[in-house]
């Protein structure tokens, strides 16, 4: 078992902890944007209101302009961003499925403007 929780992280408190991870499927992550500017110190509190109201927490929350970060669930749990499709349980697909949500417009992918620091 390697790194549960990233050095450096911010520790946030989550609606629910993560679920048990029991797929043999590859290893993956996935990235998501939260519709939302970067670099606004309001948007952390924020985003991380709104995913703990829809129970919707990823492991990480990642402010690209900022490069603050955040941990919501251990690596070695599965995160809640996934809308499951009502026969896979598509949190849980993966031998670890880390979940990034990246405070950032999908329309204005923050690869173009963003440099990464030293939390990337």
């Amino acid at each position: 078992m390697g790194t549960i929780w990233i050095p450096g992280a911010e520790r946030i408190t989550p609606s629910l902890p993560g679920g048990v991870i029991t797929s043999t499927a590859p290893p993956r992550v996935v990235w998501h944007t939260t519709q939302n500017p970067s670099g606004d110190p309001r948007q952390w509190s924020n985003v991380i209101g709104t995913l703990r109201d829809k129970r919707a927490e990823p492991q990480v929350l990642y402010d690209p302009v900022s490069d603050r970060l955040g941990q919501f669930i251990p690596l070695d749990l599965s995160g809640r961003a996934l809308r499951n499709d009502g026969t896979t349980k598509t949190n849980r697909v993966g031998q670890v499925c880390i979940q990034v949500e990246v405070i950032a417009y999908a329309e204005k992918p923050f690869t173009n403007y963003w440099k990464p620091g030293p939390n990337f």
